[in-house]
């Protein structure tokens, strides 16, 4: 990755910075969904076409960075979707165990 924006220096990522980008990610997507559960007859169905096209338009950073191979922009469009997949199924799933049919 070229971290210090010199394009023909590159540096392995550090482990923290997906790590922080998925924890800040599921952090706002839970906000994201506590509010809609709050002001939304749909949450579920909004949350989730939310949280679709946040993904689709995430895929343009990775292909932007001019330094990185094609290896790296695909493994790291692949680690966006498996996180988002685990975030976003993972909300879903809370939400609908905690639902309480009267």
């Amino acid at each position: 990755m070229p971290l210090d924006g010199n394009s023909s220096h590159l540096d392995p990522m550090p482990l923290i910075t997906p790590i922080l980008a998925i924890l800040v990610s599921g952090l706002l997507a839970s906000v994201f969904f506590g509010l809609l559960l709050r002001f939304s007859r749909k949450p579920a169905t909004v949350f989730l076409s939310v949280s679709i096209t946040a993904l689709l338009l995430s895929f343009g950073g990775p292909f932007d960075l001019p330094a990185a191979t094609m290896q790296t922009k695909v493994l790291l469009s692949g680690m966006q979707f498996i996180a988002a997949v685990v975030i976003t199924g993972s909300i879903l799933l809370i939400s609908h165990q905690n639902v309480k049919v009267p």
